[in-house]
Formats: C-alpha cells, sequence, structure tokens
C-alpha cells in the first residue's frame, strides 16, 4: 500500500509541463478513481484512505495533512488562483519517490489521470455524484466496496417476486403463532 503523500506526489509530477489542467477537483477525482479502480482489481486500494463526502464529490481523509506536508517537505508547491474560477495551482519541485508504487498501482493512476484530465472540472466533479454518492450523508464516508454493487432496475417481475414472498412470510408468521 502506497502513502498518500507518494501518489500525490507522483500526480502533481505528471502534470509539471501544464499544472493548469490539475487543479483540487481534478487531484482528488483521480485518487478515488485509481483507488476504486485498484480497488476493483484486487480488493485493496492503493493509498489505504477513507474518502469523505464533499459537495463537489470524494475527497480522501488524509489529504489535508499530506498536501501540507509535501509543502514543508519542499516537493510541492501549491499557489493560490489569482482570478476567480482558475484552478489551484500544483508544482512539483523534486522527483517523486515511486518506490512504494507498483507497476499495476503507476497504470491505475495513469489511467485516472488521463480520464480526468480530459474532463473540466465540473464534469469530474459531477461524474462521482453517482449512487454511492447518494447513498452517503455529506461529510460520511463513502467506502470502496460500495462501488462494487450494480444498479438495477426493478422490474415488474421482481415486484410481483417481492409481494409474493412478502405474502408468504405475512402467513408463514401467522401460522408460527397458532
Amino acid at each position: 500500500m502506497s502513502d498518500i503523500k507518494d501518489l500525490v506526489h507522483y500526480i502533481v509530477h505528471k502534470c509539471s509541463e501544464n499544472p493548469a489542467e490539475l487543479g483540487t477537483i481534478r487531484l482528488y477525482k483521480t485518487l478515488w478513481f485509481a483507488d476504486v479502480s485498484a480497488y476493483h482489481a484486487t480488493g485493496e486500494s492503493i493509498t489505504g484512505e477513507k474518502y469523505i463526502k464533499q459537495p463537489l464529490g470524494p475527497v480522501p481523509q488524509r489529504i489535508y495533512p499530506a498536501l501540507g506536508d509535501l509543502v514543508r517537505e519542499e516537493k510541492i508547491r501549491i499557489t493560490e488562483p489569482d482570478q476567480e474560477g482558475a484552478p489551484r495551482l500544483y508544482r512539483s519541485l523534486t522527483d517523486p519517490d515511486t518506490s512504494s508504487l507498483s507497476d499495476d498501482d503507476r497504470q491505475c493512476v495513469d489511467l485516472a489521470l488521463r480520464d480526468m484530465l480530459s474532463l473540466s472540472a465540473k464534469e469530474a466533479s459531477q461524474i462521482t455524484h453517482d449512487e454511492v454518492w447518494e447513498a452517503a450523508n455529506m461529510e460520511e464516508e463513502m467506502p470502496l466496496y460500495a462501488t462494487l454493487g450494480e444498479s438495477a432496475e426493478i422490474t415488474p417481475e421482481m415486484e410481483h417476486w417481492a409481494q409474493e414472498m412478502e405474502l408468504a412470510l405475512a402467513q408463514h408468521g401467522s401460522n408460527s403463532h397458532d
């Protein structure tokens, strides 16, 4: 399992040539989708992070301390936007330590980053507003295992089966008290 700091530094470094394309939303969503992808493939996330529901989507629980450490360690610089609506700029100041990242981890991250960079920040945020996000309360954990379920349409056949089961259980319950 990788430290979230190593993964954040890796992502920021991958965007070194154009830091304006990353921004906070795409950074957080890259982490989310990389961890979800790894979890689906192996049953474990890359970072071991818990993700918390926020208005713009899932946020890694320990992201703020990780970013603070990276800045203090002079591995990255974060520049606040000079105009409203512009992204926060993340710049890598050193090469990242990737020794804790497996080839599979890097592949998950690279694919998630590629996908996030192809979207606007708004689109990246919106695609995380799925069933898992909807099911969680604000500030509540969005567990990765919840992403394993598939949503299914309730068909008339399923409704009929559920009604029959409910009736059978009700009859069984009334018979057991005789």
